[in-house]
């Protein structure tokens, strides 16, 4: 790991721990949008966890900037207990081995599914014991290899959250710059907010964390190693919507209000996003590398703060779009 990277992978630490002592500067008093309830916790969140998120999310914009949409191969690895990265560099796929076969998180781009493909059989594992594929959400991204990975392991069962299952099954088209597109597949199981996938002796709680799309969705889950049990996520990607009054789509204030809400209420071990920059995951995997038998990817604490300043900012985004609006502007 190059000195940089690790200094940047501390410094992130530290100006969070920082952050979270009595020195921490305080949030702006928030006054409640229209369509926030009083007693929502989005209207309680800790000024000090959303400093804290502050350096995090400079960290995240920064790396996103450098890293773009880069299609190239990234190592695949064993992140904790049951569960393996196996994405690329520009975006993530999560593998789960399960007593009863393997469980896959997302497939990526249609042309890059081939090397999520080949990072698990570089693990070890085979594709015909994939015997579910979920999806966090209905782009290209994140479901553009599902098509070719179902055409692979044709008794996976692909699951999708309501709202974004029938967008999967009609596929979209390329976007320049960033992917060829999402062919169309069979959804084979519809899932709804607070279903559980079992698979041997693993279950995989589903949350509807939507507002990126219709059909977002987190997925929640235990691991055991060295004789502890961890609670891992898979955060659908959230951030506050560019268009909520007028809405995007309708209903996505309601959706990313019960989104924050929701992720609020969690309270992961080890946590990762749809994008390698949205948890630092390649200084975490140099600095596991670096340090045999420390593991970065166990951040509580960064999760609170990166959740707590995103719900932050969302909130301040739709008070400001509310005040637009009543005034007559956008």
């Amino acid at each position: 790991m190059s000195n940089l990277t690790m200094t940047g992978w501390r410094l992130a630490g530290s100006l969070c721990a920082l952050a979270l002592g009595p020195l921490a500067i305080a949030a702006p008093a928030v006054q409640a949008p229209a369509q926030i309830a009083p007693g929502s916790p989005l209207l309680h969140i800790d000024p000090k966890e959303v400093e804290c998120g502050r350096p995090a999310i400079a960290l995240m914009d920064a790396t996103r900037t450098t890293t773009g949409w880069d299609h190239r191969k990234f190592p695949a690895f064993k992140v904790i207990g049951n569960t393996y990265s196996v994405g690329i560099s520009a975006v993530t796929a999560y593998l789960i081995k399960t007593s009863d076969g393997l469980i896959l998180i997302d497939t990526t781009f249609d042309d890059t599914a081939p090397w999520v493909a080949e990072s698990i059989e570089k693990l070890g594992f085979r594709l015909a014991d994939i015997k579910i594929i979920l999806g966090s959400h209905a782009h290209l991204d994140h479901q553009g290899g599902s098509a070719w990975m179902k055409a692979r392991v044709p008794g996976a069962k692909l699951m999708i959250m309501e709202g974004d299952a029938e967008t999967v099954e009609k596929g979209a088209p390329g976007v320049a710059g960033i992917g060829r597109g999402m062919p169309p597949v069979k959804v084979d199981q519809i899932l709804h907010d607070g279903d559980k996938v079992t698979l041997g002796d693993v279950t995989i709680l589903v949350w509807k964390t939507a507002g990126h799309t219709p059909g977002a969705s987190s997925f929640e889950w235990k691991t055991t190693e060295n004789g502890k049990t961890y609670d891992v996520l898979l955060l659908g990607s959230q951030q506050a919507a560019e268009k909520l009054v007028p809405e995007g789509y309708p209903g996505i204030v309601k959706d990313q209000i019960e989104g924050w809400e929701k992720l609020l209420s969690l309270k992961p071990d080890v946590w990762f996003g749809g994008h390698p920059w949205q948890h630092n995951n390649v200084d975490k995997y140099e600095a596991m590398l670096a340090e045999p038998g420390s593991n970065p990817f166990i951040d509580p604490q960064g999760y609170r703060c990166l959740v707590a300043a995103r719900a932050f900012d969302f909130v301040e985004e739709l008070k400001k779009q509310e005040a637009a609006a009543a005034k007559g502007g956008k």
